[in-house]
């Protein structure tokens, strides 16, 4: 326990060079390590490591006599599940709705997208496409400490409210809600919601590198998961801080890093793409929401053999997805037509490019599958097993918009 607690404080700390002073980098050292976050090879060691005192200590265990311990009787039923027989009641409200007629990740998305905006009419807006126009009133101020990303800040407040695409007409639900429209969320790279010491996320307290409310592509994608109580990795309790050592990373590769509940879809014929699935590259990760019935336009493609790149066009591509990123100069949270938003990232639409031939084959081949892998983009899926469902985590003043009505 001694070697385990020195290498969890003094040697990955001092290899992957956290801050200790640093919340945020503590915790997100420790839950990157929980998940099995193996991206670089410092991280891969470090897990190694950990793995093999984590083994020792087990070889302990097994010599104490445990006997005495009562014996586990069986599961708890989930907080809030209905008795049997219980009559399902009729949707009312926007979350009901959507928990009853979406997939889990997909309700997930859109309560926290709800949430962020405190607006009962962004969960149904169209996505935005190329019609809509830039915002203004955003800055770019500097770049992130990785030196990728780039810092914002809200420069001109009335311009950014008059022009966003959710914020133009804003009408707050409740005198309860917090008032957007005096600080709203943009897109903030590397930022998080605050994790209160409740366990919750907090959208509306700043916790990232800049002093504007917002939160990163993959802050979104983990809360759009664990408020649906959907875990990143079996065994493991669903806890808002993990959200610290989550990154887009992660989700490209997931079973290498841990990450247990997901893994590469797997295309079938007429069964391709599906609603809450990830779509993922180092350094951006989409939730993916509606799909049309032809999600990567192959339904022309009459053999096989015409199943190639050439034959491939973002054009027909037909599903919408949810996401937080620098869209129309730093909206953050939204939902996007694909095939207008994917020329902003052109190794995620070779993905995708790639993605299609595969779903292509698989249309000729009703007996096999296709797994859907790619070196530029990565689409995988949340197993949905017991053992990847927990107690959801909440969002502070997601009551604001609870009560929204059905649409």
């Amino acid at each position: 326990l001694t070697a385990l607690y020195r290498t969890l404080t003094i040697d990955a700390v001092r290899d992957l060079r956290v801050n200790t002073e640093s919340k945020e980098e503590m915790l997100g050292l420790i839950t990157s390590i929980e998940i099995g976050d193996r991206t670089t090879t410092e991280k891969s060691r470090i897990q190694d490591e950990v793995s093999a005192k984590f083994a020792a200590i087990d070889r302990v265990v097994q010599m104490i006599d445990a006997s005495s311990l009562p014996a586990c009787t069986g599961a708890t039923p989930p907080e809030g599940s209905p008795s049997k027989g219980a009559p399902t009641p009729a949707p009312s409200t926007q979350f009901a709705a959507w928990k009853a007629t979406r997939h889990p990740a997909v309700y997930g998305g859109l309560k926290t997208f709800a949430t962020s905006y405190q607006s009962c009419e962004v969960g149904p807006s169209k996505a935005l496409d190329n019609g809509v126009a830039n915002v203004d009133g955003i800055k770019i101020v500097g770049t992130a400490s990785d030196g990728v990303g780039s810092l914002r800040e809200i420069s001109d407040l009335p311009a950014l409210l008059r022009t966003h695409p959710y914020l133009n007409a804003y009408r707050k639900p409740q005198a309860s809600c917090f008032d957007v429209s005096k600080s709203p969320l943009i897109y903030d790279y590397g930022g998080r919601p605050l994790v209160t010491s409740a366990g919750t996320f907090d959208f509306f307290k700043n916790s990232g590198p800049t002093k504007v409310l917002g939160t990163d592509c993959s802050g979104y994608v983990y809360m759009a998961l664990a408020t649906a109580g959907l875990r990143i990795k079996s065994g493991t309790k669903l806890k808002a801080s993990t959200i610290y050592g989550v990154s887009s990373h992660l989700f490209v590769n997931p079973q290498s890093n841990g990450m247990t509940c997901l893994d590469h879809v797997k295309f079938k014929a007429q069964d391709t793409l599906r609603p809450g699935d990830i779509l993922a590259k180092p350094g951006h990760v989409v939730l993916i929401e509606n799909v049309g019935r032809d999600p990567f336009g192959v339904a022309g493609i009459a053999k096989i053999e015409d199943c190639k790149l050439a034959n491939m066009s973002k054009d027909r591509f037909d599903f919408t997805i949810l996401q937080s990123s620098p869209a129309k100069l730093g909206v953050g949270i939204h939902r996007a037509l694909i095939k207008d938003w994917i020329p902003e990232s052109p190794a995620m639409l070779a993905g995708l490019l790639d993605h299609a031939v595969n779903a292509c084959k698989a249309k000729f081949a009703p007996s096999t599958t296709t797994t859907s892998k790619s070196s530029n983009s990565s689409l995988v899926r949340h197993s949905g097993t017991a053992a990847c469902k927990d107690t959801a985590v909440a969002m502070e003043r997601e009551a604001c918009v609870s009560s929204c009505a059905a649409r």
